[in-house]
């Protein structure tokens, strides 16, 4: 079977990374673009161990990405969580549930 001309679909990070969205991310796989360029720069990336370089190099790629069209953000979600004052060292990321742990519920 031939992969669709167009796709909708949605991802949250797996990993706080651009690795995450410009090599892991599904959607661009499963239609029929293709862009050696880009793959080139995302494993190029994903090895490089210099946190400024790698990024250049992932910005590099998301606009290729973007630039061909493979991709169309439509729509980019919010969350929003309303905490207490009582509550301290609340984390919470996009790509993870918060951690409980760390949470300090102190009297009030």
């Amino acid at each position: 079977l031939d992969s669709p001309l167009i796709s909708l679909g949605g991802w949250i990070a797996d990993y706080p990374d651009p690795d995450s969205y410009l090599r892991t991310y599904p959607a661009h796989r499963s239609v029929k673009w293709h862009n050696a360029a880009f793959d080139e720069l995302v494993e190029k990336a994903r090895r490089l161990s210099d946190p400024s370089g790698r990024i250049r190099l992932y910005q590099e790629a998301d606009r290729i990405l973007i630039e061909d069209a493979a991709i169309v953000p439509l729509a980019y979600p919010r969350n929003t969580c309303l905490i207490k004052p009582w509550a301290r060292n609340f984390i919470s990321a996009q790509w993870t549930m918060p951690v409980m742990k760390y949470l300090i519920i102190e009297p009030h």
